[in-house]
């Protein structure tokens, strides 16, 4: 197998509105460090395939489709042979959503340029490597937030796969944590934990979020500074240089498969309900001691706090598959949650007869992903702030099935 690697800056210039916090009203005033859209090629027997992060808080439908064509246009690359997806850093602009009141038609077009212009050096630069995967944890960057103080010493997981060629070693690495060491009180763009740790590792690496929808650095983060995001960059850095070597994995090759399914997603809470829960939640935030602890709660009360929210007709979701020979990709442009996410692996990799690895915010963006349990005031943020109803889980893990098992 061949393996290249560039990237390009995809900061704005400009000051925008910025993505991540409810509580965030302010516009952008600035930049800490540098946004970049990093793209990884790999080439088999059947031609390119495309990895491509940015460091922005997700990248949409409309988006991710716009590479997928345009990869297929330029380079000839099938079309499910491009993964699109989004560090899920809350310190970067929020205006390339498309559909939304402040969307920014040139910044859209400047990712997709950007994008374009890296994966061209990248298949340039493509060169003979042996692949590797391992898997290792880091303890002291993540925690489940639901949980508490209790985990704040959760062995986060790390897969690390490394494209060795003759001179240097592309890394990638999909690490399960919302890179939210800055918080809502930021106002400077920031490639936030994954840049941090990219630092470290090297700048021919790229990271991808995994099933982080519960995990964040609320409970490991001493505050929220530049010191704060070096010192747990660091450990998430040092995972990544520390990890296993790994057997090399022989008989490479790349072979694909997605699906697009349509989901609905109905109107938000109203009326005497919503207010109930309301009630409820802001009674548990009055009783709160802990700072952070009282800060999950307030993120459950400024999602109910929105603006009504109507009901949207079923809309179009991306899901895909690439089997690698000794593993299996699969991507959802979901958050979701950790232990969902453990379920899920180890039934479809046995399923597959090989490890499923789930990479999220992949092939768009469509927020969290629901339990399907009834909403209380003991409810999760995640379940609270979903947009999708009853069944939706259902429905994508069985369209994830098809995809693992149509792979060809």
């Amino acid at each position: 197998m061949r393996a290249g690697f560039a990237r390009r800056e995809i900061t704005p210039a400009y000051s925008t509105q910025m993505a991540g916090f409810d509580r965030r009203t302010l516009p952008s005033a600035g930049t800490r460090d540098p946004l970049y859209v990093s793209v990884l090629a790999a080439e088999d027997d059947r031609g390119a395939f495309l990895f491509c992060s940015f460091d922005l808080l997700g990248v949409d439908n409309t988006l991710c489709g716009r590479i997928r064509k345009e990869a297929a246009e330029r380079f000839g690359i099938a079309e499910d042979r491009v993964i699109s997806a989004a560090t899920h850093t809350h310190s970067a602009p929020g205006v390339h959503f498309a559909g939304r009141s402040q969307f920014d038609q040139a910044y859209a077009d400047r990712l997709v340029g950007e994008t374009m212009a890296a994966a061209e050096t990248a298949l340039c630069g493509l060169e003979e490597s042996e692949l590797s995967v391992t898997e290792t944890t880091v303890t002291g960057v993540a925690s489940r937030r639901n949980k508490g103080r209790e985990g704040a010493q959760f062995p986060m997981p790390l897969l690390v796969f490394r494209f060795r060629r003759e001179k240097d070693t592309l890394t990638l690495c999909r690490f399960a944590c919302h890179s939210t060491v800055f918080d809502e009180r930021n106002l400077l763009f920031s490639a936030d934990l994954p840049g941090a740790a990219r630092e470290l590792v090297g700048e021919k690496s790229i990271f991808f979020n995994g099933a982080c929808a519960d995990m964040s650095t609320r409970f490991t983060r001493m505050d929220s500074s530049p010191e704060e995001l070096a010192r747990l960059g660091g450990l998430l850095a040092e995972g990544v240089l520390n990890a296993p070597e790994g057997e090399i994995c022989e008989k490479l090759h790349i072979r694909t498969a997605s699906e697009t399914i349509f989901l609905s997603r109905p109107g938000g809470l109203e009326g005497e309900v919503k207010e109930k829960l309301l009630a409820a939640l802001r009674e548990k935030a009055a009783a709160c001691t802990d700072k952070q602890a009282w800060r999950e709660y307030d993120s459950r009360i400024a999602v109910l706090e929105r603006q009504n929210v109507q009901p949207e007709p079923a809309r179009p979701v991306y899901i895909a598959a690439a089997d690698f020979g000794a593993f299996v990709l699969l991507t959802l442009p979901f958050e979701t949650g950790s232990e969902d996410c453990e379920d899920l692996e180890s039934s479809l990799s046995a399923a597959a007869g090989k490890p499923v690895y789930l990479f999220c915010y992949a092939g768009g963006y469509d927020g969290y992903l629901p339990s399907g349990a009834p909403l209380t005031a003991d409810s999760s943020y995640e379940d609270i702030a979903s947009r999708y109803g009853e069944g939706t889980r259902q429905k994508v893990w069985e369209c994830a099935k098809r995809c693992i098992l149509g792979v060809k």
